[in-house]
């Protein structure tokens, strides 16, 4: 026999949303615990389930918009070493540099890419060497 102080999956849904925004707007838990316990009619346990559950859905959704945010920044440095690479070397090296800086600030050990077929820029250095990218 169902409870019947059981709430419907909708609105588990809105709880966990607004607790996600009370998180983000950076409350105390211990008042978040106080407001929805007395909101909702729920225990501390419960509360403590909820605010957990929002927590876990804000890292999932912290870690997909880190992710995103690395790839389009790699995917605009190769363009942009793509078009100043053979017209400025200084250019495409500065910009290498800043991508590697960022890969590494970022965690980066593997980036996935598609295949693609390109032309290597070769470099004449100042001393005389060639550096090929």
């Amino acid at each position: 026999m169902p409870r019947k102080d059981r709430v419907d999956k909708q609105e588990k849904l809105r709880r966990i949303r607004m607790l996600m925004e009370y998180l983000l707007q950076g409350q105390d838990t211990i008042d978040i615990y106080q407001t929805i316990c007395g909101q909702w009619n729920i225990g501390e346990r419960m509360a403590r389930n909820y605010i957990r559950v929002a927590r876990e859905e804000i890292r999932k959704s912290t870690q997909y918009d880190v992710a995103e945010r690395v790839a389009w920044h790699i995917k605009a440095r190769e363009r942009l070493i793509r078009k100043w690479g053979d017209k400025n070397p200084k250019i495409a090296l500065d910009l290498l540099d800043s991508l590697a800086q960022y890969e590494k600030d970022m965690g980066v050990t593997k980036v996935e890419q598609k295949e693609e077929v390109r032309e290597k820029a070769t470099f004449i250095m100042p001393d005389g060497s060639k550096l090929q990218i």
